[in-house]
């Protein structure tokens, strides 16, 4: 089992893989034209910046057309705070840009919210509200804290209540969004789980550990 964590340029690359060391989990730096991302059987999106940028590297690859079609036979895929807003289908952020589109539904900024009454970015520990509980979870408490760091995420709605995500929510401001969602072997996490103590830790042992076939 070898985790392929994608360098496009965007990660903040030390504090997974620190992680990654730290639970003794085998992983490779994958960068654009890195062969060994055919030896990889499972793959993390770590990200912090803009999604203009970080959509536009990703498209550059010339690999990623192999990604997408490993994913889509069931290889699992994590995307980490922005790592996950850009495997939904659009972004306002800088303009409006597509994602990869792995999982409908638009990333928006916390201060077109209406009623939103914090501030921006959102930075801290917050807790996760499960929609419905996920074999991610096990071992982990009812009610984790991540931590956060953002300023767009993806705003809960009535879309995401079918029966094709596991979800948990959070809340800042008093808009309600979606922290974790998993759609088969897709998983996004909003927070940094890397920097969420153990209980973050345990979450990114669980991504490297559980089968394949507990995703579907």
């Amino acid at each position: 089992m070898t985790i392929g964590v994608l360098n496009y340029g965007f990660g903040n690359l030390y504090s997974i893989t620190k992680a990654l060391k730290f639970l003794e989990i085998e992983f490779v730096l994958i960068e654009p034209g890195n062969r060994e991302i055919m030896n990889c059987d499972r793959y993390i999106l770590p990200g912090v910046g803009s999604f203009e940028y970080g959509i536009k590297k990703i498209k550059e690859d010339s690999q990623l057309e192999y990604i997408l079609e490993k994913i889509n036979n069931g290889t699992p895929l994590l995307g980490i705070c922005l790592g996950m807003q850009l495997l939904f289908s659009s972004s306002t952020e800088g303009s409006l840009n597509k994602g990869l589109d792995l999982i409908q539904g638009n990333c928006r900024p916390f201060i077109e919210q209406t009623n939103f009454k914090g501030k921006v970015p959102h930075v801290g520990f917050a807790s996760l509200n499960y929609k419905n509980r996920d074999i991610m979870f096990k071992n982990i408490l009812k009610k984790p804290y991540m931590y956060f760091i953002h300023s767009y995420m993806i705003p809960m709605n009535d879309f995401f209540k079918g029966k094709d995500f596991h979800i948990a929510t959070s809340n800042h401001g008093g808009t309600e969004f979606i922290s974790y969602i998993r759609k088969k072997n897709i998983i996004g996490m909003q927070y940094h789980p890397e920097k969420s103590q153990g209980l973050g830790l345990e979450l990114i042992k669980n991504f490297a550990t559980i089968p394949h076939k507990k995703f579907k």
